[in-house]
Formats: C-alpha cells, structure tokens, sequence
C-alpha cells in the first residue's frame, strides 16, 4: 500500500489541522481532525478487502511470430456479493530474456513476492530503476484499467503487444491495484507467477517452386509406400465418407458408434520423409551481413514447417545448427511445430557451426534416400570436403565420419540464403497496410499515455 498523490494532499492538511488542534485546543479543529481521519482508515480497509475477492487471469495466444500484434487478454472476476468495485488496474510486465542465468534470476529474485519485508523490496525496487539502462532485459510493463467489475461476475480486458524481434520473453509478474473508494490509497496484490513465452521468426512467403520440390519428394519414385490390399476385407485405415465413394466400402461398426458414414480406406499411401536442416553461420567482418541472412533461414525454416504437413506425411526432422544444436523429429505435424518453434526463437549465429555432427545425426532419423535440405548463410563450406576431414589427425575417428559423409553428400540440397535459387522459393511477408497499421497502433497508445 503506498499513498496517491492527492492522498498526500490530504496528509498534509491533516497534519497541519492535527498541529493547530493540539496546540490551540480547539474543539472543531478536534473533531474535524477526526473526521479525516476517517476516510484514511476506510480506504485502507476497503481496498484490502476488496482485493482479497478478486481473481485475475491472463490469456495468450498459443502462436507467436516476430513482426506481429498479438493480443493479450485479460480476465478480472469479482466474487464478492452485494457491491460492484470501481477503478482497478492491472499492471503487467513482459520481459525479453537474452541469457538463461539471468531469466533464473529475475524469477527468484523477483520483488514482487509476498516473503519479502516492505524495505527490501523498496530498496530492491530503487536498485532496479538505477541500474534498469545498465541491464541487458527488454523490458515492457503494462497498465490496464477495469472501469468496473460487477458483483459475482468477470471482465475480460485486453491489450495489444507488437513483438519486434523474436526471442524468449517472460510474462509477469503481474499486480492487481485499486484506490477504490475515495482515492487517497493505492492496495496492490501482487501475482509472483510468470509465464515463459517463445516469439518464432518472421513468417514470409513459399513460392510454388518450393511446393514443387517438396510433391515431389512426397510422391516420387523412392516414396515408401504401403502395399496395397490383397483381398477385399483388408484395409490400411478409416476415414470419413466422400461424395463418390462405394456404399460397399461403408464399416458399418465404426459408422454406428460415430453417428457419421466411415468408410475403409484401400488404396496407397505416400509416406515420404523430409529433413530440413539450418546452417546459422556467423561471419564478424561482413558487416552483419550474415546475421542478417541467418535471420532469414530462420524465417524460411519458421514458414516450411507451418506448412509441410499438407504434404508429408512422414517422419519431419528439423535441425538447427548455431551456437548450440537442437534436432526436432516427429511423425505428429503439430508436436513438431511446437518444438522447432521454441528452438528458432531462441536460435543464436556462431562462427564455427558443428554442421557435420548434426548432419549425420538427421541422416540416422529419416528412410534411406531421403534428401536433405540445408538452408545456409553461407556458401558450400570445405568442412564438407571427407578427403579434407580424413586428412585431420586430431580426430580420432575422421576415417569412419568420412565414410558416413560420402554417403550422405549425394543426398544434400544446399540453398544459400540470398542466392537467385533462394530468393525464387522464400521472400518476407511485406503486407500492404502493416506500415499503416503499425502507425495507427503507435498513435492510439501516445494518445492513450497521454490520457
């Protein structure tokens, strides 16, 4: 709890009414006294209570992208009965995390808990502000009003956030204040818990060439196919009925208990794998230039992998080589976008990417003769070169990695990101209106500042 700037206004008059009764002895200046005092305690204990029957709650969406407004939504429900609450303010923090020590850190040792004394978090609060230009944190915070909440109901409030650059970002802690009902105290509740978010890349735009390569691969001559039903009362799978299918092929059984036709399914199946693999190679006398293309591989990978589950229905297997590597694989296109989604946001450049290492690890997860595609900021590197890695005497088994790579070399399909091949299948989404709107976005929240 802390005072408004009006409930120090009133201390103030209260203190000189206080001095001049005590020293005056005057009755009315006694009783007026007294009287102010009254609204103090009120206000205190009011607030306090009110704020023990709220509830908060906050709602992201599930997807997140770089260059994009998502909405966050609030929702504030009131469970005391009989009297309506005015004028509470939510107060929400997001945070962008750059090294993972330090997100650990600001979560314990977050002010905003219960089990610490009002001077270590006034102090901590102090230190924070003093050293905040000093801090490598992103930080956002957030104030939003509720006009009024009902008795026994809930109010869904919400805000708009335009995330710049992709990253791990941390939601919250957040707080619930009020100076209901006459203004002069600030009661706050604090919420200690945090949410992790992941912001992915810039979603941009395949281009057919792109969907050609990948029908290709999926119905090929290589594909690895089911074989077909040798009699009439073998099938492979259940699905729903069509306009043009047989009455013959109708599962009775199955079509009972849904309440819908299912029919069984005879013909083949195309169960290509596909492989895509990042090279996010980092070069510090280019000027940032190859961050740069490394940021649109990571795009290209963030837009692949949204829609490679039309067309493959086979085991998908992402690796992102970088500073650190991560490999994703699944036979389930949502379980896969999810997880490459958490890698890319949080992907970082190297100098000297360990592309061997995650190349022959991706071989060993896709069918034989599936090609891989390496997305790279780069050229062709020599480090690929098995006569150059044989000649390596500090690696004990560069014979045996030299014979896995010759075997692996036929099968790459290397795309530098920046190349005319390159540029025919990916560019960045660039929407008539987004200027606009971004100004539009900008404008409302000055003036929403301001007011």
């Amino acid at each position: 709890m802390k005072l408004t700037p009006e409930g120090w206004v009133f201390l103030v008059v209260l203190g000189f009414i206080t001095v001049g009764a005590v020293l005056r002895n005057v009755n009315l200046l006694v009783v007026l006294a007294g009287m102010m005092y009254a609204p103090l305690l009120l206000n205190w204990r009011i607030g306090i209570r009110w704020l023990k029957s709220f509830q908060a709650s906050r709602r992201m969406p599930k997807r997140l992208h770089a260059n994009e407004v998502a909405n966050v939504q609030w929702t504030c429900e009131n469970k005391r009965a009989g009297m309506a609450a005015w004028n509470l303010v939510i107060n929400d923090r997001i945070t962008r995390l750059t090294d993972i020590q330090q997100t650990m850190k600001s979560v314990e040792l977050d002010p905003g808990t219960r089990t610490e004394r009002w001077w270590t978090r006034w102090f901590g609060e102090i230190l924070q502000r003093l050293n905040r230009r000093k801090s490598n944190l992103d930080r956002s915070e957030v104030k939003l009003g509720l006009v009024r909440v009902d008795a026994g109901r809930s109010t869904v409030q919400s805000y708009r956030v335009f995330f710049a650059r992709r990253g791990k970002y941390l939601l919250g802690p957040a707080a619930l204040s009020t100076t209901f009902p006459f203004g002069l105290i600030v009661s706050r509740i604090h919420f200690p818990q945090t949410e992790s978010i992941y912001v992915g890349p810039e979603i941009g735009i395949l281009h057919p060439t792109w969907e050609r390569r990948v029908q290709s691969i999926a119905s090929g001559s290589d594909t690895v196919k089911r074989r077909r039903a040798l009699e009439e009362d073998e099938f492979y799978a259940l699905r729903p009925w069509r306009s043009g299918d047989s009455k013959k092929n109708i599962h009775w059984r199955t079509s009972a208990k849904f309440g819908q036709p299912i029919v069984k399914q005879h013909d083949q199946q195309n169960n290509r794998d596909f492989a895509l693999m990042l090279d996010l190679h980092a070069d510090q006398e280019d000027g940032g230039r190859s961050r740069l293309h490394a940021e649109r591989a990571l795009s290209f990978a963030a837009t692949a992998v949204m829609k490679i589950g039309k067309v493959v229905q086979g085991q998908i297997a992402i690796g992102v080589c970088g500073k650190t590597n991560d490999l994703c694989h699944s036979r389930s296109h949502q379980g896969v976008v999810v997880e490459v989604m958490k890698r890319l946001a949080i992907a970082q450049p190297f100098e000297d990417p360990q592309i061997v290492e995650m190349l022959l690890k991706l071989v060993r997860l896709v069918s034989h003769g599936t090609p891989i595609y390496v997305i790279s900021s780069r050229p062709r590197p020599t480090t690929l070169d098995p006569a150059q890695l044989r000649t390596d005497t500090g690696n004990l088994h560069a014979d045996r990695v030299a014979r896995r790579l010759t075997c692996v070399l036929p099968l790459l399909r290397w795309l530098e990101v920046g190349s005319r091949e390159f540029d025919s299948m990916f560019t960045m989404k660039q929407e008539p209106g987004q200027e606009a709107q971004l100004q539009e976005f900008s404008s409302r929240w000055s003036a929403d500042a301001r007011r």
